[in-house]
């Protein structure tokens, strides 16, 4: 899994080695390994940026990427399974509340209303020209979302 375009990670992608639970950043110029790989608390399935912090998801929920360590083995969203983000908020899907959660690009302040009813679930989720796309695992259904303007 690769992530890339972190401000901070400039000209750097983030590759998550899920097997190993390590992180490794990758010069995305010269393809070259940049220092030594990162480990990581087991169970994580995604490694993504909303403005200029690093996040991990994991089975314990979201938890924050500071200094090269997760900020504490305490998710700052429990409950969180699938992240989405887009240019201008992020998007993402509660499973224990049953939750479609849009919030800024700091990932905790609400921008609009959850939608209840679809957390549970939400399998892979993309913002495409503004646009959430997510699989309903349970109706086996693609769904739309086209979010009012921020």
């Amino acid at each position: 899994m690769w992530c890339t375009g972190h401000t901070s990670w400039r000209r750097k992608g983030l590759r998550l080695d899920r097997e190993n639970a390590i992180l490794i950043t990758i010069d995305e110029a010269s393809g070259d390994v940049v220092g030594g790989p990162l480990a990581l608390p087991g169970g994580v399935t995604q490694v993504f940026t909303a403005g200029d912090t690093v996040y991990l998801l994991g089975l314990g929920g979201l938890s924050r990427l500071e200094s090269g360590q997760p900020t504490s083995a305490e998710p700052i969203r429990p409950g969180v399974a699938v992240v989405a983000v887009g240019p201008d908020s992020a998007w993402m899907c509660d499973e224990n509340a049953d939750e479609l959660h849009r919030v800024a690009l700091d990932l905790r302040t609400p921008v609009a209303a959850p939608l209840r009813g679809v957390g549970a679930g939400c399998g892979d989720m993309e913002v495409v020209d503004g646009v959430l796309w997510f699989a309903d695992r349970i109706d086996g259904a693609v769904i739309r979302i086209e979010p009012a303007p921020l």
